[in-house]
């Protein structure tokens, strides 16, 4: 018999729009960035899309995990720009990387499904149930702690301790809300998030290569600099210079930053390994787009963690 597919609780996105039809009180905490993992009433991972983590190596490094709760796979620091690459490196592989630190992957707590109450009691039920984990677990089991905010004003002060220690924003609930499975919405508020940027899933359809332009840099009237592109003076360097990509909200986008030189070899010398993968990237969302603006490569997103439609 199947496991049944637990439908986690998914953020709301709060705009500056929709600050001001936030509730109070709320209970927030910073946002973290790596792969969503419930338990199940057996005590194992599952995936936000239902599926299993290819990793074999997670029941040898949590093995006492307690049952239907919330949280988020993290390796190493949660502040750190490579923590969602390495996250990934660490659970979607079958073995686990001999690059990387078992004992630095830590499953933080932040809510459990399995609790019948509202998000102030969850929260409470959620302490105490890991007062009481063994000594050991507690070694890559965290609690994310969470802040009870009366009013926009705190809300806000929260937001910007969160982004000065190097969070990407602030997760919230208002604090009488249930655990809603799904998408939460703005009338119960059982689940917002707040960050300065977006991230968006998209298809790799293509991919252009990085040219070296030998152009006479030229400026404008205003003194802008700025170069020609005539083409005779293009050189190319046999690496990536974008992935061309697709989402059905934005269609066909270019995304030209956020690789290193290493990844942007690795990409261009593996196109057929790349092409077809999801990827998530990020952008600065302003009040007019025809297209998402100064998109940045943020990093791979495997099918074991990719939302899938239900029948």
């Amino acid at each position: 018999m199947s496991q049944k597919i637990i439908k986690p609780m998914r953020p709301l996105a709060i705009t500056k729009e929709l600050e001001s039809k936030l509730l109070f009180p709320a209970l927030v905490s910073f946002k973290l960035n790596g792969f969503r993992a419930l338990t199940s009433q057996d005590g194992k991972f599952q995936s936000k899309s239902g599926e299993p983590f290819p990793s074999r190596a997670l029941p040898s490094l949590f093995p006492a995990l307690p049952i239907g709760v919330d949280g988020e796979l993290i390796h190493g620091d949660p502040t750190a720009k490579d923590a969602l690459a390495k996250t990934k490196a660490a659970v979607g592989s079958y073995q686990f990387p001999n690059t990387l630190t078992p004992k630095d992957l830590t499953y933080w707590l932040f809510d459990s499904h399995l609790v019948f109450g509202d998000a102030w009691a969850r929260y409470q039920a959620l302490k105490e149930l890991y007062e009481h984990l063994p000594i050991e677990s507690k070694a890559n089991i965290r609690l994310l702690e969470k802040v009870k905010v009366s009013n926009l004003s705190q809300l806000k002060a929260f937001n910007e301790h969160a982004l000065s220690l190097g969070y990407e924003g602030i997760v919230g609930s208002y604090i009488g809300s249930m655990y809603r499975f799904g998408e939460s919405k703005l009338t119960d508020q059982s689940s917002w998030k707040m960050k300065p940027v977006v991230d968006e899933e998209f298809l790799v359809t293509g991919f252009e290569e990085q040219y070296q332009n030998n152009n006479p840099e030229l400026r404008t009237p205003t003194g802008k600099l700025k170069r020609s592109t005539n083409s005779a003076n293009l050189i190319p360097k046999d690496t990536l210079g974008a992935l061309i990509v697709y989402s059905k909200r934005w269609g066909t986008c270019r995304i030209g930053t956020g690789f290193t030189d290493e990844l942007r070899d690795y990409i261009w010398n593996n196109k057929h390994l790349v092409l077809g993968v999801n990827v998530t990237a990020e952008y600065y969302p302003t009040v007019s787009m025809d297209k998402p603006h100064a998109l940045t490569f943020k990093a791979f997103r495997p099918d074991f963690d990719m939302l899938k439609p239900h029948r």
